[in-house]
């Protein structure tokens, strides 16, 4: 799954990254988690999540697999990506051309993973993959409809796992939410 991204020059991350952070996990996964952008230690792996925010999410998957086990949520069984490929300067936000340069990438990932169900991590990529602007709040308690190229599937937003570690109180929220992404699954697989 590295191919498509490498040597891509098309935008300025390009210039600072020390590599493409394609993703973690299963590249099939029926569940797929999208989040911002790499980090530090995803920069220097090559791997999606996995600094703290990524042990974080670790421990959420884990937890939502053990409230139902049939569900392919553990972190091994699920896709796990960002809306960009490299990590920007200084953990900033990635900017709407950026992501836009990068989404060929994310809709070929999505095309092969071809998901029952997409969790979006975030403002910044519920933003970049429902198409609005909207807060997170808006966002939380909805399931949507997420297109990308052939891929259309439902979606539920949560917390980036990196807002838990700064705010843990959000994490009952999550659970709900990841309470939500099981439901569906029931609901899409019977």
């Amino acid at each position: 799954m590295r191919t498509p991204a490498e040597g891509c020059t098309k935008c300025s991350l390009s210039n600072h990254r020390q590599n493409i952070v394609w993703h973690r996990g299963n590249p099939f996964g029926a569940i797929v988690l999208i989040g911002e952008a790499p980090g530090a230690d995803e920069d220097a792996t090559g791997k999606a999540f996995v600094g703290r925010a990524g042990k974080k999410l670790d421990e959420i998957l884990m937890k939502a697999k053990a409230y139902n086990a049939n569900v392919p949520i553990a972190p091994e069984e699920v896709l796990i990506v960002n809306t960009v490929k490299c990590r920007p300067p200084e953990n900033r936000v990635p900017t709407e051309d950026e992501m836009t340069k990068c989404r060929p990438y994310l809709q070929s990932q999505l095309e092969l993973s071809n998901p029952h169900i997409i969790v979006l991590l975030g403002k910044t990529s519920a933003d970049a993959l429902l198409g609005g602007k909207s807060s997170l709040g808006d966002y939380r308690g909805s399931v949507h409809q997420c297109e990308i190229g052939s891929v259309v599937a439902p979606a539920v937003v949560t917390y980036h796992p990196a807002a838990l570690l700064r705010n843990p109180k959000w994490g009952a929220e999550v659970v709900k939410d990841f309470k939500e992404v099981i439901r569906l699954w029931k609901d899409l697989n019977g």
